[in-house]
């Protein structure tokens, strides 16, 4: 029988059971049987009449049976005395069980495929019945129809279970299709693969190497530990060293798969002495056409073995992993780019005369990016002072070369033009929209006049649609300075800017910021500006650092952040 047979690999099957009885009770036979033909012989599911291993068993060779020519000729056998049947007589059915009158008919399943028989037998000759031969003919045709039912519920069983199976392998595809959609970092795709392929595959213990940044070595992000394998050698795996699977999987960019622990041994000798063995094998190679980035290590016990249509689902995830680690580098060299060039932005800060400046600068934690924020200190030749802090739209490289745009064009307009602040805001847009910058920024650019006599400066200021500047008065009182914000820079428009203005003395403090300080998902924007007034006018004075991370915990920034403090000192003797 096949193995997705209706008929049970059982010794008895109550069903049967009830056929032979049946049969037994209609013929008064001294032995009946309902037996069905395997590779390994003959079963007796159904029997009455046995006695000894063959009722304990219910198993008999085919040497022994009628059933294998019932089966072969698909039509009844019917024997009065088989000592006197030129081919029976010498077999061990007849000389070795003594069984010399049978009568049985085929049983089908449900392909119609002849696959036993239904019968009756006597160690004494019998001429069989007319009314014998049809009782045992209509049991035939029943049992058949059992034996058909059965098998269609299997069918159906089976059709439900594959159709259950492929709903959850086109999951676990969507699943490994979707896992890496909002991993930029390195880490995050070490985190994803690791944890995707062991909700996955359940019993599979995970590892993910990585190429070194020489490319000329392993190392393990993330592994489990393997007793006897010495804790450097997930710190360093040199690729020359061909005695590790993964190094030959990851210079060959192919799969390694060692099905279990003794091949494993056999193909990597080395991999014994860490206590291999025990353990099936497979290393998938993180390969996209451009390159190879690591590899996805898997082992398993020799008793659980991959199914077959995991297997698709894992060679999808590690060529899914190795996307989204060719993206998260490539993010990762161009934060590394975008770095650099903001940080050759952020000005060395001038010591003006009379004013105390400081700084801070804070990217977002969150995505790790760079954005366009930036601020600006320039001492110009009449003396007075431009205080700039700005935000570029973005995050990204694109976001910080604007940024290095925007900050240049603006001290080259701050330099040659003794012009107030929103005038030259003025000139900045021209600039950026007539020749095609593409950039949009938020600015508050403010200019100290030199100092007067009394040691009193006035402050001039325009906005961009940026946050108003924060004033602490040397009295500890602190106020926004109001003015009406012009729209910011890149957006055309014809409207004039608005200057705001105000009178310093020394103890004065002004707090110049970008968005990133005061704006969060979580509370209002109002409640925010009125913490950080509170923050300035109630508490001593404090850096541009203390009070960047007095407002903004690190873990907590979800954008750049820039503060500029300016403290307005005593007059010169």
């Amino acid at each position: 029988m096949p193995e997705d047979s209706a008929v049970a690999a059982t010794a008895s099957d109550e069903t049967f059971e009830r056929y032979a009885r049946l049969a037994q009770a209609y013929l008064g036979a001294p032995a009946t049987l309902v037996s069905f033909l395997d590779d390994t012989g003959v079963r007796m599911p159904g029997a009455t009449g046995l006695s000894g291993p063959i009722d304990e068993h219910r198993r008999i060779d085919r040497t022994h049976s009628y059933c294998p020519h019932v089966v072969a000729s698909d039509a009844p056998l019917v024997i009065e005395d088989a000592r006197e049947h030129e081919y029976f007589r010498t077999q061990p059915v007849v000389t070795e069980l003594d069984v010399v009158a049978y009568a049985g008919y085929p049983l089908h399943d449900v392909d119609g495929r002849t696959v036993g028989a239904l019968c009756a037998f006597d160690r004494d000759p019998r001429a069989w019945t007319p009314n014998d031969l049809s009782v045992l003919a209509d049991l035939a045709a029943s049992c058949t129809a059992e034996i058909r039912l059965r098998g269609e519920a299997l069918r159906v069983q089976a059709e439900r279970d594959r159709a259950e199976r492929s709903a959850l392998i086109s999951s676990l595809m969507r699943e490994v299709g979707e896992v890496f959609l909002d991993t930029l970092l390195v880490d995050e795709v070490v985190d994803a693969v690791a944890r995707c392929a062991t909700s996955i595959l359940g019993v599979v213990h995970t590892s993910v190497a990585l190429l070194s940044d020489d490319r000329r070595s392993l190392y393990w992000p993330a592994h489990e530990p393997i007793a006897g394998v010495p804790a450097e050698l997930w710190e360093f795996m040199d690729l020359d060293d061909d005695r590790y699977p993964a190094v030959r999987a990851v210079r060959d960019r192919s799969q390694v798969f060692l099905e279990d622990g003794p091949t494993v041994v056999e193909r990597f000798p080395l991999l014994a002495e860490f206590g291999a063995g025990a353990e099936g094998l497979w290393i998938l190679p993180f390969v996209t056409p451009g390159a190879v980035y690591g590899a996805l290590a898997l082992r398993w016990s020799d008793a659980v073995p991959i199914a077959l249509d995991l297997k698709e689902v894992t060679v999808a995830l590690a060529g899914n992993a190795a996307l989204a680690l060719e993206r998260a580098y490539l993010l990762e060299h161009r934060r590394e780019v975008a770095s650099v060039l903001q940080a050759a932005m952020l000005t060395d800060l001038p010591t003006p005369m009379g004013l105390a400046v400081d700084a801070a600068y804070a990217p977002a934690s969150v995505t790790e990016e760079v954005g366009g924020d930036w601020y600006d200190v320039l001492e110009r030749t009449d003396g007075s002072v431009a205080l700039v802090v700005g935000d570029v739209t973005g995050h990204d490289i694109n976001a910080a070369s604007q940024m290095g745009q925007v900050r240049s064009t603006l001290r080259t307009l701050l330099w040659e033009h003794d012009d107030a602040p929103s005038r030259v805001l003025e000139r900045l847009d021209d600039v950026v929209v007539g020749t095609g910058m593409a950039a949009v920024a938020t600015i508050v650019l403010a200019i100290v006049s030199p100092t007067a006599p009394d040691g009193s400066r006035e402050l001039t200021w325009s906005l961009a649609g940026h946050p108003p500047p924060l004033l602490r008065t040397s009295a500890g009182e602190a106020r926004f300075l109001a003015a009406t914000p012009g729209l910011p820079v890149g957006i055309e428009t014809t409207r004039e800017r608005p200057d705001g203005s105000a009178h310093l003395v020394a103890g004065d403090r002004l707090v110049l910021y970008t968005d990133g300080l005061v704006e969060t998902r979580t509370v209002p924007l109002w409640d925010r500006l009125e913490a950080l007034r509170s923050s300035v006018g109630d508490q001593e004075p404090a850096s541009a650092d203390e009070l960047l991370d007095r407002m903004v915990r690190a873990e907590d920034r979800g954008d750049d952040v820039v503060v500029l403090t300016v403290s307005v000192g005593s007059p010169q003797p």
